[in-house]
């Protein structure tokens, strides 16, 4: 099997792992957490990308550098997978009273693998490990110990070295794989010199977006990432076009392997999407399905973002939409002007009516309302009249 073919970051599907969770999610968020874990023996990350008004409070995050943008997971799925082996804190106080009384993974009589907290002074989520927990339950699931192995085959311990182009191999499984590695500095939460310090400057700003991979297209088949065509726009509203922008090499979601929506695309301003797209978007999803846990403004964001051709759909929707609400804007306003223009077409006429009326009466001497009393007298007269012959 050629292995160069596989994507550059791969998460190894272990069945034992499942079997022992419950849950395949539980399985990979297991594997993915300990990758973490082996870099750092404490990290931040956010569950899911900020919204837009929320970027500027964000300013650690990166696009793709979320738990559902990585995992592909919806925040549901990834906190009904974290429950399995971790406790959640939801606040650091919370975390420090726990830590001060040494049960930070006990819950309800059971020991826990992991742990997370919310710093709210710098709005980041937390991951700590249970590491001598973990050795246990390795050896329990897998019947092995740790101690005694490798540290390319540990799982939570990869090997790394240098490739010498600002890449780290990662080793897993006997089977090798490049990732990039983003140097960042990590704000500790439990160091009061952070508080003084007010988060350093990252010590390099990576984005996803700005390290395109070069990847050749073998193939043209429309098969390949076929999605469900956008509804087909009325007679009035044809013509619209498709939003991709012209981008030579696009990158695609780690595990997905779907092509990700870039800043150059129509519906993305910056780094995240149109705002008014994202909620017409959300309002659709709901009015399909109201009872969807899915439909969370988190999700839709991360979807638009992780697959262009997905996103392309729903912004000729989008923009079909849009077309229709300008022709029934058009329309209301049209009958709006032939109202009015009905409207004064019949003032003005009862004003000549006025002014007509209003001479005759100086002529004859007469104010209006004794000139109306006269033409009525006239009118009886000649009714009278009328009937008599």
């Amino acid at each position: 099997m050629n292995y160069s073919s596989y994507p550059t970051r791969t998460i190894i599907y272990s069945p034992e792992l499942s079997r022992e969770f419950g849950a395949v999610t539980a399985s990979i968020l297991y594997q993915q957490l300990n990758y973490w874990f082996s870099k750092k023996k404490q990290f931040f990350k956010y569950l899911a990308p900020p919204a837009e008004p929320d970027i500027d409070k964000t300013p650690h995050y990166k696009a793709g550098d979320s738990w559902i943008e990585e995992l592909g997971f919806s925040i549901h799925e990834f906190r009904s997978a974290f429950d399995k082996m971790g406790i959640r804190y939801t606040s650091l106080a919370k975390y420090k009273k726990a830590k001060d009384n040494n049960t930070v993974f006990d819950k309800d009589g059971k020991q826990y693998l992991f742990a997370s907290f919310i710093d709210k002074r710098n709005n980041l989520t937390y991951y700590v490990k249970n590491w001598d927990y973990d050795k246990e339950f390795q050896q329990r699931v897998f019947g092995i110990d740790v101690d005694k192995l490798p540290s390319d085959e540990v799982i939570q311990d990869t090997k790394r070295k240098s490739t010498g182009n600002g890449k780290t191999i990662i080793s897993r499984d006997k089977n090798t794989f490049v990732r990039d590695v983003e140097k960042v500095h990590l704000p500790d939460p439990l160091d009061d010199r952070e508080e003084k310090n007010k988060y350093k400057e990252q010590n390099e700003e990576i984005s996803a977006l700005d390290k395109i991979p070069e990847i050749k297209k073998e193939t043209e088949d429309p098969s390949v990432g076929e999605i469900k065509q956008a509804p087909p726009a009325p007679a009035s509203c044809q013509g619209v076009k498709s939003g991709l922008s012209n981008v030579l090499h696009r990158p695609k979601h780690v595990f997905k392997q779907t092509e990700l929506s870039v800043p150059s695309d129509a519906w993305m301003h910056g780094q995240n999407p149109n705002r008014d797209f994202v909620n017409w978007l959300l309002q659709e999803k709901i009015k399909e399905n109201p009872s969807s846990e899915y439909n969370k403004l988190p999700n839709i964001v991360a979807e638009i973002k992780n697959d262009c051709h997905r996103a392309d759909g729903y912004w000729i929707a989008y923009q079909n939409f849009l077309a229709e609400q300008k022709l029934a804007e058009e329309e209301a306003t049209r009958i709006r002007l032939e109202e009015e223009a009905k409207a004064n077409k019949k003032r003005q006429k009862e004003e000549i009516e006025e002014q007509q009326i209003l001479e005759k009466a100086t002529a004859m001497n007469m104010s209006i309302a004794e000139y109306n009393q006269y033409q009525l007298q006239e009118l009886r007269k000649r009714t009278i009249k009328k009937m008599s012959d």
